[in-house]
C-alpha cells in the first residue's frame, strides 16, 4: 500500500480491487464483532 509505487496507472487497478477487498473484510469484521 505504497502511494509512490502506485503512481503507475497499470498499478492503479489492482489497488482499487485490494481496497474493495479490504472494505469487505472490514464490514465482515464489524458484523462479527
Amino acid at each position: 500500500m505504497v502511494p509512490s509505487e502506485s503512481s503507475s496507472q497499470s498499478n492503479r487497478t489492482p489497488w482499487k480491487v485490494n481496497n474493495q477487498i479490504l472494505g469487505h473484510f472490514l464490514i465482515e469484521l464489524r458484523i462479527r464483532c
